[in-house]
């Protein structure tokens, strides 16, 4: 197979990758559902934790799932398409990851700004290394219902997730063993910036507390926890 055409065909995967992943379900289902623009309420922040809180439950999952398939979508296509032409299934899955979360935090049909892109870097984990996502997953779940901080949980689920996958990889010697971290770990650190407000109120103790039902059902939970 052409070389040229096999590294352009990389290349375009990724960027059909960044241009489905801006396509921004909260953003979407507000607009639909509503008739509101998300990133006018709550925290401001066009993601599935601040329309749960906004709106409640009702479509708040249906985001969540949108987030994760459409991010199954272009990475498990990538993985299909580009090993066919021979190349390594590590490598798409992170370099496709790591395309798709930079469109849904840098999405170009909303000018640039987007969510902080959780749900899409925790499937790229997965498919970066299935038992890092494990591992992460048992971090993240371990935090979310101690702590109660989603933003704490998640940056526990990626830095987590970050350090198992180098451990595997490590361990199993795979090929391509330093782009694939660095990208791994590009995504971390990038979803962490993304964050950067949540480490802040949490630090201050004004962070808003995740409820897996309604906050518009929730009667036992603290005023402050309202707070957005």
């Amino acid at each position: 197979m052409d070389l040229p055409f096999t590294i352009v065909l990389f290349v375009l995967t990724g960027v059909a990758a960044y241009l489905v992943c801006a396509l921004n379900p909260a953003i979407i289902m507000a607009r639909l559902v509503y008739k509101e623009d998300i990133r006018t309420k709550g925290s401001g922040n066009p993601g599935f934790t601040n329309f749960k809180r906004v709106y409640g439950n009702k479509v708040a999952w249906f985001v969540f799932a949108l987030d994760i398939g459409k991010t199954v979508v272009v990475i498990l296509g990538g993985i299909l398409l580009l090993t066919a032409f021979g190349f390594d299934r590590n490598l798409v899955a992170s370099f496709i990851g790591i395309c798709a979360l930079m469109g849904h935090i840098f999405p170009v049909w909303y000018r640039f700004v987007g969510g902080k892109g959780f749900l899409v870097w925790a499937v790229a984990i997965f498919f970066c290394d299935w038992k890092a996502g494990l591992v992460a997953l048992a971090m993240m779940a371990l935090f979310l219902f101690t702590k109660r901080y989603m933003s704490l949980a998640v940056l526990m689920f990626c830095s987590s997730g970050t350090i198992a996958i180098i451990v595997f990889a490590a361990i199993a010697n795979i090929p391509y063993f330093w782009p694939v971290i660095l990208i791994m770990t590009a995504g971390t650190v990038l979803v962490t910036v993304r964050h950067r407000e949540n480490i802040v109120r949490i630090k201050n103790g004004t962070e808003s507390k995740f409820y897996f039902k309604s906050r518009k059902d929730d009667k036992e939970a603290p005023s402050a926890d309202k707070k957005d």
